[in-house]
């Protein structure tokens, strides 16, 4: 891959969402870039990347840049956290 991976960390609801974004490679009879961005998401409940409870996770939509990457992780892993706590 060649490239480092950027874990975003952001605190919700007393839990924390890791995201991380990585590029992919698209075939070119798809009619879309060639470059693509997907994520990994985790949850846990601490800052430390190392200690998650649920993740990591990946989806297979493919976003323009990094930025709307992490994002979409950061957006998914506050609805699993959203789930955790309504459920607890």
């Amino acid at each position: 891959m060649g490239q480092l991976l950027r874990w975003i960390v952001e605190e919700y609801r007393g839990m924390y969402v890791h995201a991380t974004a990585f590029k992919v490679q698209v075939s070119d009879d798809v009619g879309a870039p060639e470059q693509m961005w997907r994520y990994i998401v985790a949850i846990g409940r601490n800052a430390d990347h190392t200690d998650w409870e649920c993740g990591p996770e990946a989806d297979f939509a493919s976003y323009l840049t990094r930025e709307a990457a992490e994002q979409a992780g950061l957006e998914i892993g506050k609805r699993v956290i959203d789930v955790i706590q309504d459920l607890g």
